[in-house]
């Protein structure tokens, strides 16, 4: 190389090789996903205090935990919630930061924390959950034998659980539905009674017997600073025979006064697959793993263990999530090797050359596994978002590849790479803007604009280097395609015909341009008005899924939700056309069932039929509340509670909770006088349009203390009467003859059968009177409290209502009220907001993410042309092209979601890059009227192929229709954008270019041609055009 230092072309290939190799070796470290994965780590804190309200929690436990961890270095986020009984504090940590030490931290600051926190408080237990880890099931089995179900527990336990936990990769195994025994010591309270004893000092004694020793005293030692204890170790007695008491010598056994039964423990929660009552092992994995090879490893070990089964021990899978990611990601695999197809296809048909396409396709190839090193460096997982900026940046390769050929071909040198990177870094720069997103939106689309990122400065560097090297080994013609004498003249007549017309509408740009800003306005009202509002921006690819939930009203069980839910899935067995449907019953008012359907069944119209007979059943299995959603938007729900609903949220956050609730009590106030406002309440944020306060309450007994004189009764004597009444407690465990330890529970006769009404209306003997509870006092059902939140130390409540009026009128009302509080009402360390409102500012910011786009083109326009007038005409491209995205989302009336706006992302940064093209050329050549046709007819092949590439490597994601999620969304409004960038670059952009100064009106030349660097701001590469023999970069 003349001037310069050159890499030899058989070094640069040799360098590519290895690279190549590389990166085939790091295609097995791909971590393989359906969806992308929330890349935030995360910590939990959870204890528990029996009977503590909400309150107390928050103030002697929960406040003092946060404090602590909250200047623990590393932690980015803290929130906690304080319910009854039960407080969990969540720890967010910084990016990139060590867990192993953040935790160590918080373990070392809980140990010391502990002895400073109240009797009775479990001990907090930390869980660590990096990357937000899935917390979905990749694989469930099912396990059958003719043994029992606590034999087949005890053995799973030991021989099953453990090889599994110890897999890489696995989180968690979990087992549910076996039902182990336990014991049950009932008493009965009128025999108690009668023998004068207590439930406490039947407590005492089984306790001791169950834990074999018991303390009677302490004696010196020969250290006179000792006393050690005297342990009496019980001898071995029958239960029943255990001495409760001894009342007036005679000795009180247990077998007096209460009864011993063995019984299966009623479940507290439900899981069953297809119906089935079957105990299933169930793995959860750990994040940032590849799920499909997990999934291979644990079935492996199954495979392997089910060898050393007992006979008729049988586990069998009865859930693989591999499976339906290997489906998906194998049917995206196969649009995007058709697309691959296609485009190699159309670069044949074209040029008529197999040297030419097995250039293109080779660099692709080069360029693809060269990109995988970047992805496992960057822990980018592949999942249907990568995959969807993987194949969309096939064409920018493509194109970047046809480019560089076609310039190197015929002028041997590499300058139109600044050209290429001009048009690379508008299309980067658009895609920054992703991550400018909220964090929900920006978590979907990051990985998609990474990949895209990545791809394409592998694509400069492979066409700056790579594509000039195997063009010196494999040369192409310089014009790859060959016309014959009579089309070149039909070009020839076409360029002139094509130059007059553009000569003569330029003497109407104005009405020109007046056009398309009409055009533009009118297809985006049109646009807008198909447009679902932003509720569909984000929908999320699944499998279509009938989701049916059940909950019984306050004061059931989950054994009669479990009973009406039963009637469900005995309806759902009976079709063939459901793949399984899976069952989960975690409380009284808590239950679901999801419904999955064959695969040639999901675009059928069976999941639609199937959920309005599932709906016809829900309402003949009254007492329960339905509710049905999925499929279609056509859902149901019979809540016989009274709705939950409200329209209206107002929250309010603040240092303090007791002036914060009393700013909440104002606002409910001063709302309630509003006609139009109903269904006031103050509750935690547990969900935003949603109340709680229907599913939380208790039965409070105030005593009347002139009542309790008269019949001369003591508060505790009435409260111990109704203790032994509704007794409920565990004691111990002890071992059954076959050697299973199994739990020891005592309670009273009465304790299931007492109710309300019976403690209304029944009379008890409390000392010495019999007499009801109503008689000294009144008994109320009330809310148990809200629930207590905190976010970085602010404390949250929510002013809840229902607003009678039109959408608009709420909105006003919202906002002025937000205003208010803010401007006029709340001091400093408080304010006012609404979910609403803030997802309503998030998507006006999402669209202004557009302008963004436009200015970062601008800008990089403008320094790689050195000219402020030529970006504008660049940039006038963008809203031309997406008239083009307008029309075809309102004339195929698809569905708004990711997909179209990252098509508008990915269209604002490809649609610039052919008038890159074309304004390089024509700055290369000299100035004169007919430079910018000149420049079209030298370019104009080369970005034909790159227009078309793009929009026919998109047709295979329009194969699955209108309901495949981001995909065919993505690929209309790209395709329609490129399309209609044709216009744009035919007749729009010959409008804006400005005349070259000193051109003759006729279209002569300048008689004196401007010198090197003297043309001024038109210029992206300075000097003549280089001769074939000038030496490359």
């Amino acid at each position: 190389m003349k001037g310069g230092f050159r890499i030899p072309s058989f070094s640069v290939l040799l360098i590519f090789a290895v690279l190549t190799v590389i990166g085939a070796a790091m295609l097995p470290s791909l971590n393989l996903q359906y969806l992308p994965r929330d890349k935030q780590q995360t910590m939990s804190i959870s204890f528990y205090w029996q009977d503590a309200s909400a309150r107390v929690i928050e103030s002697e436990v929960t406040s003092k935990i946060e404090g602590y961890i909250s200047s623990i270095k590393g932690i980015s986020r803290v929130s906690s919630m304080s319910r009854k009984e039960e407080g969990s504090i969540d720890i967010t940590l910084k990016k990139k930061e060590d867990v192993d030490a953040v935790r160590f931290e918080i373990s070392s600051a809980l140990r010391s924390l502990y002895d400073q926190l109240p009797d009775g408080v479990s001990y907090p237990e930390l869980s660590v959950s990096t990357g937000g880890a899935n917390v979905d099931p990749i694989l469930t089995y099912t396990v059958n034998a003719d043994l029992p179900t606590n034999q087949i527990e005890q053995y799973i336990n030991d021989h099953i659980l453990k090889d599994l936990s110890i897999i890489e990769g696995v989180s968690s195994v979990v087992l549910s539905g076996a039902t182990p025994n336990y014991m049950e010591i009932a008493f009965n309270p009128e025999k108690m009674k009668a023998a004068g004893v207590s439930s406490y000092e039947l407590y005492n004694a089984v306790s001791t017997y169950l834990e074999g020793t018991s303390v009677v005293g302490s004696a010196p030692a020969y250290n006179p600073d000792e006393e050690p204890d005297i342990i009496l170790r019980n001898a071995p007695v029958e239960l029943s025979r255990v001495p409760v008491a001894n009342k007036e010598g005679r000795i009180i056994r247990l077998s007096d006064v209460a009864s011993i039964t063995l019984k299966e423990k009623v479940p507290s929660s439900y899981y069953r697959i297809n119906g089935l009552n079957t105990i299933n092992i169930t793995v959860y994995p750990e994040e940032s793993i590849n799920t499909v090879q997990v999934c291979r490893t644990v079935e492996e070990t199954m495979t392997r263990l089910e060898t050393g089964f007992p006979e008729s021990f049988s586990a069998l899978k009865a859930y693989d999530v591999s499976t339906e990611i290997s489906e998906e990601v194998g049917k995206l695999v196969r649009r995007t090797l058709l697309c691959v197809v296609i485009l190699l296809a159309f670069i044949f048909v074209t040029t008529f050359s197999p040297r030419y396409t097995f250039l293109i396709g080779l660099t692709l190839l080069v360029n693809l596994i060269v990109a995988c090193i970047f992805y496992v460096l960057l822990d980018i997982d592949i999942h249907i978002y990568s995959l969807a900026g993987i194949s969309i940046s096939l064409s920018i390769i493509i194109d970047n590849s046809i480019i560089m050929v076609s310039h190197y071909s015929y002028y041997r040198d590499r300058k139109v790479f600044l050209a290429i990177l001009a048009a690379l870094l508008t299309t980067i720069g658009s895609l920054t803007v992703i991550f400018f997103l909220p964090e929900e939106q920006k978590r979907i689309l990051a990985d998609f604009s990474t990949v895209i990122i990545i791809n394409l400065t592998v694509s400069m560097i492979t066409a700056l280097f790579f594509v000039p090297a195997l063009l010196d080994y494999l040369p192409v013609k310089s014009e790859s395609i060959s016309f014959s004498i009579r089309r070149r003249r039909k070009i020839v007549r076409f360029s002139q015909g094509y130059g007059r017309f553009i000569f003569y509408v330029k003497k109407f740009n104005w009405a020109v341009i007046l056009f398309f800003l009409l055009a533009f306005g009118g297809s985006f009202l049109l646009f807008r008005k198909s447009l679902d509002g932003f509720a569909s921006m984000f929908r999320q690819p699944e499998r279509p899924v009938l989701y049916i939930s059940a909950g019984m009203p306050e004061g059931c069980s989950v054994q009669q939700l479990n009973e009406i839910m039963v009637y469900m899935e005995n309806f759902l067995a009976g079709f063939d056309e459901i793949k399984l449907f899976r069952t989960s019953i975690t409380s009284y008012d808590r239950g679901s069932i999801s419904v999955e359907f064959h695969e040639d069944v999901n675009r059928t119209s069976f999941p639609a039929i199937l959920k309005q007979q599932v709906i016809r059943k829900a309402i003949d299995y009254g007492g329960a509340n339905w509710s049905v959603y999925g499929i279609n938007d056509q859902n149901f729900s019979n809540y016989i509670g009274g709705s939950t609903y409200r329209n209206g949220n107002i929250i309010l956050s603040g240092y303090n909770y007791d002036i914060l609730y009393g700013f909440c009590e104002d606002l409910v106030e001063r709302l309630s006088a509003n006609p139009r406002v109903s269904d006031l309440s103050i509750e935690g944020p547990e969900n935003y349009y949603y109340s709680s306060s229907e599913g939380s309450r208790e039965y409070l007994i105030t005593y009347d203390y002139d009542n309790l004189a008269l019949y001369g009764i003591n508060p505790v004597s009435a409260f111990s009467a109704l203790s032994e009444r509704l007794f409920s407690q565990f004691v111990g465990t002890t071992m059954s003859d076959n050697g299973e330890r199994m739990d020891v529970r005592l309670i009273s006769d009465d304790a299931e059968s007492f109710d309300v009404w019976h403690l209304a209306n029944e009379y008890i003997r409390i000392d010495s009177t019999d007499i009801r509870f109503d008689e000294i006092g009144s008994i109320d059902s009330r809310n148990s409290g809200n629930n207590i939140f905190r976010q970085d130390q602010e404390y949250i409540l929510c002013v809840r209502y229902n607003f009678i009026g039109s959408y608009k009128l709420e909105e006003r009302l919202m906002e002025s009220e937000i205003e208010r509080l803010n401007t006029s009402v709340l001091p400093i360390g408080f304010k006012a907001s609404s979910p609403q409102y803030d997802w309503m500012q998030k998507a006006k910011n999402q669209w202004i993410l557009l302008v963004l786009i436009v200015v970062i083109i601008y800008m990089i326009c403008a320094v790689l042309f050195e000219s402020l007038l030529q970006p504008l005409a660049i940039i006038s491209l963008i809203p031309v092209s997406f008239i083009g995205i307008f029309l075809a989302f309102r004339l195929t009336e698809t569905t708004f979601d990711q997909g179209g706006f990252a098509s508008m992302i990915m269209l604002a940064g490809i649609v610039v890059n052919a008038g890159i093209y074309i304004v390089n050329e024509y700055n290369r050549m000299p100035a004169h009227r007919r430079s910018f046709i000149r420049a079209y007819n030298h370019k104009i092949i080369p970005i034909s192929l790159t227009i078309l590439s793009t929009v026919l490597g998109l047709v295979p994601f329009l194969l699955d229709g209108k309901e495949e999620v981001f995909w065919f969304a993505f690929a209309i409004g790209t395709m329609g954008g490129m399309l209609f960038s044709y216009v744009a670059l035919i007749i729009f952009l010959p409008m804006i270019m400005p005349t070259p100064p000193g051109s003759g009106g006729n279209g002569e030349p300048r008689r004196k041609r401007s010198r090197e660097g003297k043309r001024g701001s038109g210029r992206l590469l300075s000097g003549r055009r280089r001769r074939k023999t000038d030496a490359p970069l």
